[in-house]
């Protein structure tokens, strides 16, 4: 699941964490522990967004986009 919540930020899927947990199928109350995780690790950021102050924005950090790259190579390894 994490990483497909740094794919989908990584493409710009991610949105808020509701709509990112709605595009992944994982329930609202685990993405928010997810990405906690995923935080708490550098991996990922929360952001006001914009358009609505209430609502945060889920953006993969550059620490997360090296960890992607490596994630994405170790899995064209495997295949």
């Amino acid at each position: 699941r994490g990483y497909q919540v740094l794919a989908a930020a990584g493409r710009g899927e991610a949105g808020s964490q509701l709509a990112l947990a709605q595009h992944l199928g994982v329930d609202r109350t685990v993405m928010t522990y997810l990405i906690d995780d995923l935080e708490s690790a550098g991996l990922v950021e929360r952001r006001p967004d914009p358009a609505d102050r209430r609502a945060r924005r889920i953006s993969r950090t550059d620490d997360g986009g090296a960890r992607l790259c490596a994630l994405e190579r170790a899995l064209r390894g495997a295949e």
